[in-house]
């Protein structure tokens, strides 16, 4: 019995530190707010452009800022994200995580590098968490802890607080299947981000992140055909986090 308990602490020790790793690598793309957009500018044509429909703007590096402004979520759904690292010695690591969202929560049951399952059920402000099939549920405050970084991916509406000068390519294109606003930003001299944003979903399919144009962080997602329910959110415990 104690080593079991030994046994969860360590992995609760574990996640939290990868957590906490997590969060750190994601805020420290993140800049301050500065946007300059010319809504007359239509120019640039980096990338091989979908049909726009009528009254659509054209995507541009210089009016994507203002294309995902109007960009909005959907309260409800499903999907499974994978995460994978890539180490510039060699090798790498995959995180995958299935994703419910019934807003204003988010649940995330991400399978850690042992088998052991982790339960996330986060609203932003509080976190929800236990692991495999215990009923202790761990509660804490997560103001500074957002779904994202929950599910180890970048925010795509920091596109926002980037310089526009920064944004280096920009259009629609179609990627894995998914009709999508493509974002290529210049974080640094050494690092860029990648944000593929679903036009039809308004979610972050993919992601690529490049130290020295080197790939060191992959995301994807495939969206599920079943919805989200008041039973995703049920925690061990009985208690039901959506009034329904």
């Amino acid at each position: 019995m104690r080593r079991r308990k030994n046994n969860s602490v360590l992995l609760f020790v574990f996640a939290l530190a990868l957590l906490i790793i997590v969060v750190l690598f994601l805020n420290s793309v993140r800049r301050t707010a500065h946007i300059s957009i010319d809504a007359g500018e239509e120019g640039g044509d980096s990338l091989p452009q979908t049909d726009v429909a009528p009254g659509q703007i054209a995507v541009t590096p210089e009016t994507v800022q203002r294309v995902i402004e109007t960009l909005s979520r959907p309260e409800s759904y499903q999907r499974t994200v994978t995460v994978r690292y890539f180490w510039q010695e060699g090798g790498s690591g995959s995180v995958e995580s299935t994703v419910s969202c019934l807003a204003p929560y988010t649940r995330i049951d991400t399978r850690l590098p042992d088998g052991l399952i982790r339960h996330c059920i986060t609203d932003g402000k509080t976190s929800y968490l236990w692991y495999g099939t215990e009923r202790k549920v761990r509660e804490a405050v997560s103001d500074e802890i957002s779904a994202d970084d929950e599910q180890m991916i970048p925010t795509y509406e920091d596109v926002l607080e980037y310089d526009a000068e920064d944004i280096t390519e920009a259009g629609y294109i179609v990627h894995n299947g998914v009709n999508c606003i493509f974002v290529r930003v210049k974080v640094s001299q050494e690092r860029t981000l990648c944000y593929y944003v679903s036009v039809e979903s308004g979610l972050l399919t993919a992601s690529e992140q490049y130290e020295d144009e080197v790939l060191v962080y992959e995301m994807s997602a495939e969206e599920s055909a079943v919805p989200a329910t008041a039973n995703n959110f049920t925690l061990p415990d009985g208690r039901c986090l959506i009034k329904e």
